[in-house]
C-alpha cells in the first residue's frame, strides 16, 4: 500500500511531460503525434526511402548494397519526433518507449513474417556508462505488442564506434564495418532488427551482415524514424 501511495505521490509532484513539446499530461501528446511526418507509399521496396512515384529510382540505394532484406521507418526524423528520440537517448523513459513503439508496431508489414526481435546494441562500455540501451526501450515493448520473443543478446557490438551523426557518409560505413557479431540463436530465423533512426543505412547493413553470417534466414529492419 505504501509503495502504491508513494508512486501516486511522485506522479502528482512530477506529472508526465510530452517529450516533443513539454506539455503536461502525457509523455507524447496528440498534438505532437499529429505533427510527425508519417512515411507513406510509395517507398523503395528495399530500403524504405520515400519516392516521388512508384517506379522512381531510389537515391539511397543507388550504388549501394544493403545486407538486410527490407527496411521501413514509421516517420521522418525531425521536429518534435527528433526531440523525443534525443530525450529517449538521454533518459531511461520506458513509458515513452512503449508509446513510440506502438507506432512502429502499426508500421510493421505483416508479410515480413518475422520470428524474432533484436535491438541494435551498444558496445559493452557504452552500455555500462549509460546503464541502458535506448533502442531496447523501443524493441522490448514492440516485441510484446506483436507477440514475438525479444533476443537482446543475439547481436553484440564487438567494439566502440564513433557516433554516426558526427561523420560524413563514407565515414559512417567505415565506422561500423565489422562492428557487430551475431549469435547462433538467429540461425534459420526471420529476424526483425530494430533501431531508432535510419540515416545512411550503414548501421543496419553492418548489423544485418553479422546476423546473416550467424545463419539468419532473412533480416528485416524497422526504425522509428528516417533521415531524409
Amino acid at each position: 500500500m505504501f509503495n502504491r501511495i508513494g508512486a501516486a505521490a511522485v506522479g502528482w509532484l512530477f506529472p508526465a511531460r510530452c517529450a516533443g513539446c513539454g506539455a503536461l499530461g502525457s509523455v507524447w501528446c496528440a498534438e505532437c503525434a499529429a505533427q510527425t511526418h508519417v512515411l507513406q507509399e510509395p517507398v523503395c521496396g528495399h530500403c524504405g526511402y520515400p519516392l516521388p512515384e512508384p517506379q522512381a529510382e531510389c537515391p539511397a540505394c543507388q550504388g549501394r548494397y544493403f545486407a538486410f532484406t527490407q527496411a521501413r521507418a514509421w516517420s521522418s526524423y525531425g521536429g518534435v519526433l527528433r526531440r523525443a528520440i534525443l530525450k529517449l537517448k538521454h533518459k531511461r523513459n520506458k513509458d515513452l518507449g512503449a508509446v513510440l513503439s506502438a507506432y512502429m508496431a502499426a508500421a510493421l508489414p505483416p508479410r515480413w513474417g518475422v520470428e524474432l526481435v533484436i535491438p541494435v546494441p551498444l558496445s559493452v562500455r557504452r552500455q555500462a556508462q549509460r546503464g541502458y540501451n535506448p533502442v531496447e526501450l523501443l524493441a522490448a515493448p514492440l516485441a510484446l505488442q506483436v507477440g514475438l520473443p525479444l533476443a537482446a543478446g543475439a547481436l553484440q557490438r564487438q567494439r566502440d564506434t564513433l557516433p554516426q551523426m558526427d561523420l560524413q557518409l563514407e565515414q559512417r560505413w567505415a565506422n561500423v564495418h565489422g562492428a557487430f557479431a551475431g549469435d547462433a540463436a538467429v540461425a534459420g530465423r526471420r529476424v526483425l532488427l530494430v533501431d531508432d533512426i535510419i540515416t545512411s543505412g550503414a548501421t543496419a547493413h553492418a548489423a544485418a551482415r553479422a546476423l546473416r553470417a550467424a545463419g539468419a534466414n532473412s533480416v528485416y529492419v524497422l526504425a522509428l524514424a528516417r533521415t531524409l
